[in-house]
């Protein structure tokens, strides 16, 4: 590489119980973080620090790849979080109802072709969606409709 550095980081100082100061990385010389192409919408966020571009401007330092939403979360006070356990397994939960490696099974269709019950499961990759493997969270949809075929209720309750 032609370039001695890309990128000025400091911080990660441990605050103790799982803290630690937030990360500040400078991209140097007009680089840009990339994630690469997408076959569908994709939300990419950077969190626990700051990553700031070392030119003056508005724009943040991220490359326009073709379906990436990205996002950086940037503070005054950055620290960083130890998402092991609990509440990591709540933030995956939450990315798995965002639909991403998401299936639906075990429909239940009335008279009319309406869905009355159906199935969710999460799963941490595709490949397990599309082998319908190792799923990590379950949920069961119930609908029910009017005389006019209208929905009164949709429910979705973990199981």
């Amino acid at each position: 590489m032609d370039n001695p550095s890309l990128a000025n980081c400091t911080g990660k100082q441990a605050l103790g119980g799982g803290k630690f100061v937030g990360l500040t990385l400078e991209l140097l010389d007009d680089w840009r973080i990339s994630f690469g192409d997408k076959g569908a919408q994709t939300f990419c966020v950077i969190t626990g620090g700051n990553l700031v571009p070392s030119y003056l401007g508005t724009d943040p330092p991220l490359y326009s790849d073709t379906n990436v939403y990205g996002i950086i979360e940037l503070d005054t006070s950055a620290a960083l979080l130890d998402y092991s356990g609990e509440i990591g397994n709540e933030i995956t939960r939450i990315l798995g109802l965002t639909q991403e490696n998401f299936r639906i099974l075990s429909q239940v269709y009335d008279g009319q072709g309406n869905l009355t019950s159906a199935a969710i499961r999460l799963y941490n990759s595709a490949a397990d969606c599309d082998a319908d493997i190792n799923h990590f969270a379950a949920y069961d949809i119930t609908a029910t409709y009017d005389a006019n075929n209208r929905c009164t209720s949709y429910k979705v309750t973990k199981q």
